[in-house]
């Protein structure tokens, strides 16, 4: 029989014990996300697409306008669709969360919009838009998340079925606008480094990736993208601003399963 120390040299010529190593890892410590909102049915299409998309996740979720009240550890943290902003009406708590070295996400410009005292990340009021055939405009700065500039076609079903609520507008300091709705801000990103509308400079990633919401017919739920190519553009959107790892395509998945099992039965048969 071959030494363990011979079995560990195969694993590292096939390239196994990398991949093992990897999986081990990622594994043992999922990465754990925070999503604030005031009602959990509303905001479970949400919870329901994260858990579905990314691997190895610990999703959290409350109320947590209050950003002394964010879990220790997180990694993520997430403002969801169905809230109430007026409780992100604070300066003392919007220079917090502006400041948290981790990736924030927001799904709504209600919060992150110029008003009161709230984060300022864009520099103008929400507004509404519609959602009749390719309502998406994606920009030059998107493209490279997105795929390709241009119109697109991200919901067929929004608000009251047709619409599409609170947008944000404005400009967006040093950050990107990454798509537009009605000619408002869809979705925008700000790297480390670069300045919100309001002046602040991040330290960590920012997304904004605004959803609607059912409203006026209640009870209000978060609307998603319900096309292809909508939630493709959320999974990818996500993965480019936050830590998140993609769950991969079963295909990828089962090849890789395969190769490790092939090469597994190669180490034994040298070894027997």
């Amino acid at each position: 029989m071959k030494t363990l120390h011979q079995a560990r040299s195969l694993f590292r010529r096939t390239g196994l014990l990398a991949i093992l190593t990897v999986g081990l890892a990622s594994s043992s410590h999922g990465a754990n996300v925070v999503v604030s909102g005031t009602d959990l049915a509303g905001n479970q299409p949400i919870l329901d697409f994260l858990q579905a998309n990314f691997a190895d996740i610990n999703l959290t979720f409350g109320d947590y306008s209050d950003p002394a009240t964010i879990p220790a550890g997180t990694d993520v943290f997430i403002v969801g669709r169905i809230l109430t902003s007026g409780a992100y009406d604070n300066a003392e708590n919007s220079a917090t969360f502006n400041s948290l070295d981790i990736p924030i996400v927001a799904f709504t410009s209600f919060v992150t919009r110029t008003a009161g005292n709230r984060w300022s990340w864009e520099s103008g009021p929400t507004a509404g838009a519609s959602v009749d055939g390719d309502e998406v405009i994606i920009t030059a700065a998107g493209a490279s998340i997105f795929g390709s500039e241009g119109a697109a076609d991200w919901w067929t079903t929004a608000t009251s079925g047709t619409g599409f609520n609170a947008a944000g507008t404005g400009t967006v300091g040093t950050g990107e606008i990454l798509a537009t709705i009605g000619g408002n801000i869809l979705v925008a990103g700000w790297r480390a480094g670069d300045m919100s509308a309001g002046g602040v400079t991040f330290t960590a990633n920012r997304l904004l990736f605004n959803l609607p919401d059912s409203n006026p017919n209640p009870p209000a739920v978060a609307v998603l993208p319900d096309t292809l190519a909508g939630q493709q553009a959320l999974i990818s959107a996500l993965a480019a601003y936050t830590p998140l790892q993609v769950v991969p395509e079963p295909s990828s998945a089962a090849l890789l399963g395969m190769g490790a099992l092939a090469a597994i039965f190669r180490i034994r048969r040298r070894m027997s």
